[in-house]
């Protein structure tokens, strides 16, 4: 029976096949006349095409019916799902998942995972917090931040003995990556404007540039 790991973290959800495998792609959905396109090829047209592309699909993972009409998507979790059965064929179809979940996760959008695992067709194995699975091997207490693309999670977690369990979390929406890469963005813009007298963000040709560098700029900020 072949296994994989599956992270649900929208700013890069993760499947990791059983011979070490990662797969891995951004939580961008576009709508188009032949179905559901997610990951990359959704997010590097998302700022020149605002009006199909969806990326909170999976923050807001219900089944309300879209503002617009689709035959290939009715709400939210038909673009989760098209982005799930994606990730799980380039695993090579995985019998079981181990699912890692953030605990923003409440109730009904878990159940829709599962529900969505079982249609691929694929079975749950277990159902693990993701800031538990990252600080099972951390000797001290530990305050875990899940940085998702509109939200952060923050969780501690505190070993005692042989395990190693959660005492409390918070949620914050409404801050996430895009929150950081907007404000980014944003300051590019009135540094342009001062210096050269050019609103990169006023067309969506040049602001789809500026959102498509911003992450090898933090990468670069990180590192230097």
């Amino acid at each position: 029976m072949t296994t994989a790991a599956l992270e649900l973290n929208d700013q890069s959800l993760l499947i990791q096949a059983e011979d070490g495998a990662m797969h891995a792609e951004p939580g961008f959905a576009r709508l188009t006349a032949d179905g559901v396109e997610t990951g990359e090829e959704a997010r590097a047209v998302a700022w020149r095409e605002p009006q199909h592309v969806y990326d909170q699909f999976w923050c807001r993972l219900n089944l309300s019916a879209l503002p617009i009409r689709h035959r290939h998507a009715r709400h939210h979790a038909d673009m989760a799902f098209a982005q799930l059965q994606k990730l799980w064929k380039t695993a090579g179809s995985p019998e079981t998942l181990f699912v890692l979940a953030p605990g923003s996760f409440a109730h009904d959008p878990l159940s829709l995972v599962l529900g969505m695992v079982q249609a691929l067709p694929s079975r749950t194995a277990a159902v693990i917090d993701s800031a538990l699975a990252a600080c099972t091997d951390v000797a001290t207490e530990t305050v875990h931040v899940d940085l998702h693309m509109h939200e952060a999670v923050l969780t501690v977690c505190r070993p005692r003995a042989d395990r190693t369990r959660i005492v409390d979390h918070a949620i914050f929406p409404g801050f996430g990556m895009r929150h950081i890469q907007n404000s980014l963005a944003r300051h590019i813009g009135d540094l342009l404007i001062e210096n050269y007298r050019f609103d990169p963000l006023h067309t969506s040709t040049t602001e789809q540039t500026i959102y498509d560098q911003i992450p090898h700029w933090l990468t670069s900020l990180c590192w230097e």
